[in-house]
């Protein structure tokens, strides 16, 4: 993945979609990024996986979120 595909999505989901969560790390979440994988969890249970090669617009990317939201 190139930065500028984090670039984008990180907006997104620096704060958890869900409660509002800043935080990584220490058992408040994660942020992880591989390849072209972007994973954010959090602790109230918010979980989101997004493989970049599917495009990066605002419209796929808040998709993808709202189909995570559901899933909870």
């Amino acid at each position: 993945m190139n930065g500028t595909d984090f670039l984008i999505i990180s907006p997104f989901i620096n704060d958890c979609p869900n409660c509002g969560n800043k935080l990584v790390g220490n058992g408040e979440g994660m942020l992880e990024v591989e390849n072209n994988m972007v994973k954010r969890s959090c602790k109230c249970g918010f979980k989101f996986e997004y493989d970049v090669n599917n495009g990066t617009s605002k419209k796929k990317i808040m998709h993808a979120i709202g189909e995570a939201l559901k899933q909870m």
